[in-house]
């Protein structure tokens, strides 16, 4: 044999086995990442890395994510409700589109089609798991059947040392940490991302800092009460607001009672130690992934579904389309693409469903009201559009650089400019100097608005007068066909 024959061979026998490494190694790495997404309820903008609390707030864990992955600091929910905002992040359409705009509404059983996230990730290839609180939690809701395995939503139950300031419950917890839910919630999630295979989305929707505010004792400690800060509001701040503001504010009932009481710095400080314990989970998971071999290959989604007032505007709750209600935490760590790097550009969450989609390599239905958010990840500088925020039915916020705008269902308009009045004292709207503004964002505001969806057959609270009688018209054959989620089995 030949020297060049036998050199022949050598090099091709060195390809052929780099070829199986290679082939071996693509095995090993799956094409598509994985996906993480942190679902909390009714988070607020009190987190250490966006500054809106006042005092120290300890989320180091939050915080860290926010270092390695891309916090939007001006990052806004589609609606200020649980329900609604969650409707839709997880379909990609507004409430306009849908027409859930309330607690009530049946996020899989309306006039508009929905595929939903979780559908859409299934339908290419992934392994879902979600527990906990993921669309509104309740006696009728159900999950989406596109889970393969779902922990149900659960609370603590009552804790002995609860204590009320109005609508507000709060106190220590006689449970410890591992004793709640939320702690259960990502032990088991921890214990998914184990044992699945890849790729796989996992969906823990924590509950807290949702009312009721009962949390271990451990955590109020981080938060002395002579240390709480206490937001401060003009004794005149309503007198530029419009009626429609006022109601949905309802002072009466969701701020008179709790200072009344005396206790606001009480209910502040177990706002407080809930964020921290909600922190403490979001570590926990943080820790497991990076331990685990999907480190490099997984993205995480840290989301609130709203904000919520502790004081701010005669307000102690969420359902106003004012800063506090509608400004959340949101953080996205992709590998590879994201370092650290804040994005100042207003945001809403109805583009997370396309950016995840582009994000995975994934084909997204092409009825979506969002947009991926892949430039800004690689841009967080280049212009974007604003955020729309949705309150029932046509009451809309329009948050872009500089200034906030809301019109509510009468017609009547506030308009705040964030460069000079980031507490949104002044009520701009009245003045001819900014019509030009007001024009501009007026015309983000979706010119149509869907019927309300219908609410689940069962329902006995309020029905919107507009549905009154399709709801009657069909109760008795949606409820003949309605599967209780008590008796809703996803695939195991």
């Amino acid at each position: 044999m030949s020297t060049t024959t036998t050199i022949l061979r050598s090099l091709l026998s060195n390809l052929l086995l780099l070829s199986l490494l290679i082939t071996e190694s693509q095995a090993q790495q799956p094409e598509k990442p994985n996906v993480l997404f942190i679902a909390i309820d009714d988070l607020n903008d009190w987190i250490g890395a966006l500054g809106g609390y006042a005092g120290e707030v300890h989320t180091p864990n939050i915080d860290r994510l926010a270092e390695k992955g891309m916090l939007f600091t001006r990052a806004y929910c589609s609606s200020p409700m649980c329900n609604p905002s969650r409707v839709a992040l997880w379909t990609g359409k507004r409430p306009s589109t849908t027409g859930v705009y309330g607690q009530y509404s049946q996020w899989d059983d309306n006039r508009t089609k929905n595929k939903t996230l979780f559908q859409t990730f299934k339908d290419q290839g992934y392994q879902l798991y979600g527990g906990g609180k993921i669309f509104h939690h309740g006696t009728e809701v159900r999950d989406d059947p596109a889970f393969d395995a779902i922990l149900p939503f659960t609370q603590s139950g009552h804790a002995k040392h609860a204590k009320k300031a109005g609508a507000m419950r709060y106190g220590r917890h006689h449970l410890t940490e591992e004793e709640m839910p939320d702690y259960k919630l990502v032990t088991w999630t921890i214990d998914q991302m184990n044992h699945t295979q890849e790729p796989f989305m996992l969906v823990p929707g924590i509950f807290l800092p949702h009312s009721p505010l009962w949390v271990p004792a451990k955590f109020f400690d981080l938060y002395p009460l002579e240390s709480i800060q206490v937001p401060e509001t003009p004794a005149d701040e309503f007198d530029d607001i419009p009626e429609w503001g006022k109601r949905l504010a309802n002072r009466k009932v969701k701020y008179d009672p709790v200072v009344a009481s005396g206790k606001t710095a009480e209910v502040i400080q177990a706002y407080l130690a809930a964020i921290s314990f909600t922190d403490n989970q979001v570590g926990r998971l943080i820790d497991a992934l990076e331990a685990s071999p999907y480190a490099q290959n997984t993205i995480v989604v840290l989301w609130s579904d709203h904000g919520f007032h502790l004081g701010e505007k005669f307000h102690f709750a969420k359902s106003t389309l004012w800063e506090e209600s509608a400004r959340i935490p949101c953080i996205i760590y992709a590998p590879g693409l994201t370092d650290g790097t804040n994005c100042d550009r207003p945001m809403d969450t109805i583009d997370l469903y396309p950016t995840l989609t582009d994000l995975c390599g994934l084909n997204a239905p092409d009825n979506l009201d969002g947009i991926s958010m892949r430039p800004l990840l690689q841009n967080p500088e280049m212009p974007w559009k604003p955020a729309i925020s949705i309150l029932q039915h046509q009451n809309v916020t329009v948050r872009s650089d500089d200034f906030r705008y809301i019109r509510y269902a009468d017609g009547s308009e506030e308009l705040y400019d964030h460069r000079k009045d980031a507490s949104e004292h002044q009520n701009l709207a009245a003045n001819p100097e900014y019509a030009g503004r007001i024009q501009e964002l007026g015309q983000h505001i979706p010119a149509d608005f869907a019927p309300n969806a219908l609410p689940y057959p069962f329902h006995k609270g309020y029905i919107p007068p507009q549905i009154w009688e399709e709801y009657k018209a069909t109760q008795s054959e949606r409820q003949a066909d309605w599967v209780a989620p008590s008796r809703y089995t996803p695939k195991q």
